[in-house]
């Protein structure tokens, strides 16, 4: 049986629609299973092992005219967009794409695909992760009665580098990680605010080591030496994969690596927006986690005070230590 499925979106949609693949290979263990994906999101996947093929689409002239006349060639039993909303690039896709049965989602009047998928008004108050399964129940797939964590699988390359890391660093003591950074400005957290939170949450049993993205590093760096912490370069997600794998505690805004974190199953303490339909779409799938939500309605974190942080902190630890 040959598959091939849509997933376009951020890195952590890509994450959290890791369980798809698993849970086909379990029904069907010959199956070959391939993943179209955008040019940010395809690194997730490149060492799964569940995964046939990755087919990177790029939407440069040139390279998008290769992928589309590279993809005609392809004969799927089916093709699968788990999107439970309207979006140009999967009706292209589903139109060259030739497939015996074709899952996703129809606008009104519309039959581009074969076996219709519920809308996102429809799927109010699911996680993404079980909207992603109601395009596998054609297949005889169900969700289970729990909502399955997503399944990473970070090279070994990036392994090394993080021993390498901890080794540097003689980190013995347990480690929480801070990263500040985030998608949008909007979800990202005041430096002032990191700063002051973490300087009144400190505590000598831990190692505290800031991390971000690439355009952020100056920002990581003026607070890990305005809070006395170890600043965390990544060269790779891959590498902050593997660090997380080593932490008792993420603390982050609502970004991919909440995500992440679920997979390894690593405590969080997570800052989200007030904004309850995307919470309740994207919350956190760690067995232990905390959230800090901004006011009611509101899609920026930035009203959330730094006594939060503090007392979230406080709460963590008598609830789960």
């Amino acid at each position: 049986m040959k598959i091939q499925i849509v997933q376009l979106g951020r890195i952590g949609d890509m994450i959290l629609a890791t369980p798809m693949f698993s849970a086909i290979k379990h029904k069907f263990p010959q199956s070959h299973i391939d993943i179209i994906t955008g040019t940010k999101n395809f690194t997730i996947i490149s060492q799964n092992p569940n995964i046939h093929k990755v087919k990177i689409l790029d939407k440069n002239p040139l390279k998008l005219f290769g992928f589309v006349m590279n993809n005609l060639k392809e004969n799927y039993d089916y093709h699968i967009d788990p999107k439970d909303h309207y979006s140009s690039e999967s009706k292209l896709l589903a139109l060259i794409t030739k497939a015996k049965v074709k899952i996703g989602y129809n606008k009104p009047n519309s039959k581009i695909f074969s076996i219709a998928l519920p809308s996102d008004t429809e799927n109010k108050g699911l996680h993404y992760t079980q909207r992603c399964f109601n395009a596998l129940a054609p297949l005889g797939i169900e969700m289970p009665d729990f909502i399955p964590k997503p399944e990473l699988y970070p090279s070994e390359t990036a392994r090394q580098n993080v021993k390498y890391y901890l080794y540097k660093y003689l980190i013995n003591k347990e480690i929480v990680l801070i990263n500040i950074s985030a998608s949008m400005p909007h979800k990202m957290w005041q430096t002032e605010k990191w700063i002051l939170a973490l300087n009144e949450i400190k505590s000598a049993k831990y190692t505290f080591i800031i991390s971000s993205a690439p355009k952020e590093r100056n920002i990581a760096k003026n607070i890990a030496e305005q809070t006395n912490s170890l600043l965390f370069e990544p060269n790779s997600l891959d590498e902050v994969m593997h660090l997380i794998k080593h932490c008792s505690l993420l603390i982050t805004p609502d970004t991919s690596l909440v995500h992440i974190a679920a997979a390894f199953n690593i405590p969080l303490i997570g800052i989200f927006s007030g904004l309850d339909e995307f919470y309740s779409k994207f919350r956190p799938l760690s067995d232990k986690y905390l959230t800090i939500r901004a006011s009611n309605g509101y899609d920026s974190i930035h009203s959330v005070e730094h006594l939060r942080l503090v007392q979230a902190w406080e709460e963590f630890h008598k609830k789960y230590k």
